[in-house]
């Protein structure tokens, strides 16, 4: 090639220069010593460096490698500026190019980098930059870059130094440095910007670059402002510091559980339940050892499961199974063994957690089983292991580590027909422990240091980088859909739950998923309207949760519930990867609410009633969202009433949605009808029948019923039904009505609540205050007059 002769390279090296006017001569040296036949060319850039010597040294360069060597100047913007202004030299100068090489003034390549760039272009035609290991001299240290491209990892740290290979059609996509980012970190938020429209990189197996690294550097100035680096690169880069790209990333690179179904010896890994891979026992082994032995370069589930296919499909089909896998997660956290028990009663409550005073017979044995890989790799390394696999059995048997899942007859098979998955998964381990394989552990693999975090905490990274650090619910969102979740701390005989359960239907009616959240450890008693009204039902439950001693607003008490840093973080993972959350009346949940909003949720606050204290004194739930109204989208309300009044307490008018309630259930036109004629046959002279269906507390006027019960009960002229249950107070004793009074339980199903309207002549609803009571709606359909207190709406 003679100098006349233009170069067409394949290649340029871009060295930005600021202050390092004699290590440039090290950099450019190793660029031009290149043992290839191959074009290329260096462009080395002068970032306005304050040292004249740059410019001479660059000018003798020039000089020794004309047509090889390129030197262009301009003022001092940064090194992010300084390489965009060699990237666009080089594209415009050289039309041909497949790619560009970044390497700063005080590091070196190899003598084979260019051919090694050469062949990787041509071997990998689908990856879009690759990666260097880091050799480092100075401080004599090396890393390795890790095993395949992991976007997750990336997301975490900066696993790609500049000093990489940039194929071409990256450049033409318009991708360049951030040149805001002069405190460092811009290689790290250029890589992101390169995978957010969908380029990804790929790591150098051979050492082709040599970083200089000093007790101060440039790096360790960064370092000094991490924190707020960090914090811009996930505000810039938020389409994946987010719950929900960071549970798809790690479902697509290393799916969180792996589970045995010890009654077929089904083996499959997976992050959703819904996108489970199987897989041959061999591949298990595989793929488990090499994560053993180099957890840097190969991933393994983080959580191990077993159970059986009935108790996996009683789950699923109630609703409750990614509750209880997240549940497994979260207790998993503190443990290394954890399990789940599952039973059933003749009721209509789901019930969770362990119940106060149980004892070892109490409970079921276990349905689910769950081990931490931590302690997967002590059972098949150490030589304890055989001892805590046989000791598995015992551990699923301990309280402290066990919960249990008690759901209604009609939704599980019958107590007690669940096998125990517990001996399966001890036969599984000790076959693994058995391995060919196993020797393997006590091998380095390795000359050079670790530097990506470990492929194995994939599930950890991922709670990092959807930005709360909690444990994630295990749904990845793969289509439009909308979801949308419905918080309570009470799911029983309420108003609020019906009205709730009325939403969920319409919006399922419209093609929305929905969700009930069980904020503390009640039961959620639900009827076949209820239940069908929500595609999963969940719990979240932490000390302190039904406190009410925290501060003031308008007299009213906010929540006392201080929760430690874990517990507020699993909260925003159980609900972040929604697209609304409704709170209506969980106090508690509103101390998350604004940090559920940073995650991109919809806020709702549902308000229903403003109680009024013994005293007269108005306070109650919408009280409180008013201290909390900044963490909220929309405050909707159940009246026109309630609406009119959150306006005056200076709620704006474009946050309220007034959705006045209407009956709790549906009633066909036709049944409507035939009530009707019933009625116009009634015996006029029997006793008029009164009907009282509510809860037994203050609100609902207990006393007063009482009081109307005695001065009327005898006369001959009435008959009286009360329907209800104490709920809020469990223990409260239950009212003391005359024999002749009917007293009947809770009545949850719509047909049921028909009959009883239906039958009666008058709803008695004496409350010290209300909202809109569902009652009064479904007893007016069903030709019921309602006699109530002036309260609420109910004017």
């Amino acid at each position: 090639m003679t100098g006349t002769q233009p170069l067409r390279p394949f290649l340029a090296i871009i060295v930005p220069v600021f202050k390092h006017s004699v290590l440039v001569n090290e950099a450019i040296d190793s660029a031009l010593s290149q043992e290839t036949e191959r074009e290329f060319v260096v462009i080395a850039v002068d970032d306005g460096c304050p040292f004249g010597e740059t410019r001479d040294v660059l000018a003798g360069w020039r000089a020794l490698y004309p047509g090889r060597l390129h030197a262009i100047s301009r003022p001092n913007g940064g090194l992010s500026a300084a390489r965009n202004s060699g990237l666009r030299y080089a594209l415009g100068t050289f039309p041909d190019l497949e790619a560009v090489f970044l390497l700063d003034a005080d590091n070196r390549l190899e003598r084979n980098a260019v051919e090694t760039c050469a062949r990787k272009l041509q071997a990998d035609s689908r990856s879009d930059w690759f990666y260097p290991v880091f050799d480092v001299f100075g401080f004599d240290q090396s890393f390795m870059n890790g095993g395949d491209y992991s976007l997750l990892l990336h997301s975490k740290a900066n696993i790609c130094e500049a000093g990489s290979l940039i194929r071409r059609r990256i450049l033409d996509a318009g991708i360049r440095f951030d040149e805001s980012m002069r405190l460092g970190f811009e290689d790290w938020e250029f890589w992101l910007s390169c995978a957010e429209v969908g380029f990804r990189g790929a790591p150098f197996t051979e050492s082709i670059f040599r970083y200089r690294r000093r007790a101060e550097s440039m790096l360790t100035s960064s370092d000094a402002h991490r924190e707020e680096l960090i914090g811009y690169i996930r505000r810039k880069h938020a389409w994946l510091y987010n719950p929900r790209a960071a549970i798809a990333l790690e479902a697509a690179e290393s799916p969180r559980f792996a589970i045995l179904f010890s009654d077929t010896n089904r083996v499959a890994f997976f992050t959703d339940p819904q996108q489970m891979r199987e897989l041959e026992l061999p591949e298990v082994e595989r793929k488990l050892y090499a994560a053993l032995a180099d957890e840097h370069k190969f991933a393994a589930p983080a959580i191990w499961l077993a159970t059986t296919e009935q108790a996996w499909n009683t789950l699923r089909e109630a609703g409750l199974l990614r509750f209880a896998l997240f549940d497994i997660e979260r207790r998993l956290g503190l443990v290394g063994v954890v399990s789940l028990s599952l039973s059933a009663e003749p009721s209509e409550r789901f019930r969770y957690g362990i119940p106060d005073g149980a004892h070892d017979e109490d409970i079921f044995p276990a349905a689910f089983v769950a081990v931490s890989l931590g302690m997967v790799r002590t059972m098949l390394a150490e030589p304890q292991g055989p001892a805590m696999i046989e000791g598995l059995a015992a551990s699923a048997l301990d309280l402290s580590l066990r919960r249990q899942i008690v759901l209604p007859s009609a939704h599980a098979p019958p107590v007690g027909s669940w096998a125990d998955p517990v001996p399966s998964l001890g036969s599984f381990l000790r076959t693994l422990r058995n391995s060919p394989y196993q020797p393997s552990l006590g091998l380095i693999w390795r000359w050079r240091d670790t530097y990506p975090p470990p492929y194995s905490d994939a599930a950890g990274i991922a709670r990092t980088t959807a930005g709360h650090g909690g444990a994630l619910y295990p749904v990845v969102k793969s289509d439009a859909g909308v979801d949308v979740g419905f918080a309570l701390p009470f799911f029983d005989f309420g108003g609020v739950e019906k009205v709730a359960a009325a939403i969920a239907h319409e919006l399922r009616r419209e093609g929305f998923r929905t969700h009930l959240f069980l904020i503390g450890q009640n039961p959620i008693v639900v009827s076949d309207f209820t239940k069908s009204a929500f595609d999963s039902l969940n719990w979240f439950i932490s000390p302190g949760m039904f406190r009410f001693d925290g501060r003031s607003y308008l007299g009213a008490r906010t929540s006392g519930w201080t929760p430690d840093r874990q517990d507020r973080a699993d909260l925003v993972g159980l609900v972040s990867w929604l697209d609304v959350l409704i709170n209506a009346h969980s106090s508690a949940l509103h101390e998350a609410m604004a940090e559920i909003r940073g995650r991109g949720v919809v806020t709702i606050s549902h308000e229903h009633v403003i109680e009024t204290s013994p005293y007269g004194r108005p306070y109650g739930p919408p009280h409180t969202t008013l201290a909390f109204e900044h963490a909220y989208d929309f405050i909707a309300s159940c009246s026109n009433d309630l609406a009119a009044w959150l306006h005056g307490q200076g709620v704006p008018a474009d946050k309220l949605i007034a959705v006045p309630n209407g009956p709790g259930y549906p009633l066909a036109r036709e049944a409507v009808l035939e009530i009707s004629s019933a009625r116009q046959l009634a015996d006029r002279e029997r006793p008029l029948r009164i009907l009282f269906l509510g809860r037994f507390d203050y609100q609902k006027g207990l006393d007063r019923l009482q009081a109307i019960i005695k001065e009327l009960d005898g006369s001959g002229r009435f008959e009286f039904t009360v329907v209800g249950k104490a709920i809020i107070n469990h223990d409260a004793e239950g009212p003391d009505f005359p024999p002749s009074v009917r007293r009947l339980a809770p009545v949850y199903a719509g047909g049921l609540l028909t009959e009883l309207y239906a039958s009666a002549d008058i709803l008695l609803l004496p409350s010290r205050f209300e909202g809109l009571p569902l009652t009064i709606l479904e007893a007016q359909r069903c030709g019921c007059v309602v006699i109530a207190t002036d309260v609420g709406a109910n004017r």
